[in-house]
């Protein structure tokens, strides 16, 4: 079967799939061979059909072969929702200015990693950090988040 009749055939395949309105743009599946290993997850402009509808790659224009196509505007992916709270200072003590300049900012990250932000709500309060015992101030890490 050539590849045309193989995209055609997922398309066909994937009607019973939900169709969704917030659709981030899909990213390259290409393995790096460093010691750590990883995905290369830039944005993809090239999908690379598998033997399934849902077996399907995407690359980017670094790692894309002869045979890849560019992606069609209906394709299935994989959407993943992260719920998390993420803490982050105000640039202002007035709340409207220090939670929109932190939602733009957050927003304009989660674009460059390939994401789409929806946001749910936005809170904010006044806190004041406290000092650790034997003096100094202690910043949050992943490590100790509190």
């Amino acid at each position: 079967m050539d590849e045309k009749k193989s995209v055609q055939t997922a398309v066909t395949d994937i009607s019973h799939v939900p169709a969704v309105a917030i659709a981030p743009p899909p990213r390259c599946y290409h393995r790096l061979e460093s010691p750590a290993g990883g995905i290369c997850g830039e944005l993809a402009r090239w999908l690379r059909p598998g033997r399934d509808w849902f077996a399907v790659s995407y690359f980017c224009d670094a790692h894309r072969l002869d045979g890849d196509q560019l992606v069609p505007v209906e394709h299935v992916f994989r959407r993943v929702r992260v719920l998390a709270d993420l803490l982050i200072t105000g640039v202002a003590t007035n709340a409207p200015l220090a939670q929109t300049e932190a939602v733009a900012r957050l927003e304009a990250a989660i674009r460059a990693a390939g994401g789409v932000l929806d946001v749910h709500g936005v809170r904010s309060y006044m806190v004041r950090s406290a000092a650790v015992p034997g003096g100094g101030l202690a910043f949050a890490t992943s490590d100790a988040p509190e």
